[in-house]
């Protein structure tokens, strides 16, 4: 949501969509390993060595990464190729609720 400017566009095209999971697919990526301005733009090229380096291993379906953009909290990257995929559950889309706040029009 960052990236858009337009409400109209958040309130037709985005959802959200529950996952659920059990701890044991989750690999977490702690916040002391990532490298120094990790969260800067463009993104550094370390960083996304660190998701290529995850999908390589194969060792776990779920990476729990810190974020960027709300540091306090984190994104799950979900590896579609693991051969434990199928234990994650996937709900149904559902409209997403925004407050007009998070949306700045560019003049």
């Amino acid at each position: 949501m960052v990236h858009v400017h337009e409400m109209d566009l958040l309130i037709r095209k985005f959802v959200k969509i529950p996952v659920y999971f059990g701890d044991s697919l989750v690999q977490v990526y702690p916040r002391k390993k990532l490298p120094r301005n990790w969260d800067r733009l463009p993104p550094l090229e370390a960083t996304q060595k660190i998701g290529d380096q995850w999908l390589q291993e194969g060792k776990f379906a779920i990476l729990k990464i810190p974020s960027a953009v709300t540091p306090e909290e984190h994104n799950f990257l979900l590896n579609p190729l693991h051969k434990d995929f199928a234990k994650i559950k996937i709900g149904k889309p559902e409209k997403m609720k925004i407050d007009k706040r998070f949306v700045i029009k560019q003049i």
